[in-house]
């Protein structure tokens, strides 16, 4: 059993296979992002993943709200 805040599909990574979205952990001016990818470079929020509560209340790391990224390394969860 595990307790952990990160959904499922994250920790196993049979979930790519299944033909889940591609999910990366990125850090946006210093707060931690899951994000999910649109196109090649637009991706948007999925989740946030820190422990101050002021980052949840900043519109712009909303969950749904759309970010511009172009990773340096390819790396999904």
């Amino acid at each position: 059993m595990y307790y952990t805040i990160m959904p499922p599909e994250l920790i196993f990574s049979e979930s790519e296979e299944r033909g889940m979205p591609k999910q990366v952990m990125i850090e946006m001016d210093g707060v931690p992002l899951i994000i999910e990818q649109e196109t090649e470079s637009d991706y948007h929020i999925v989740q946030v993943i820190s422990s101050d509560p002021q980052h949840f209340l900043q519109e712009k790391y909303q969950p749904g709200k759309k970010v511009t990224f172009q990773p340096l390394l390819k790396s999904t969860i």
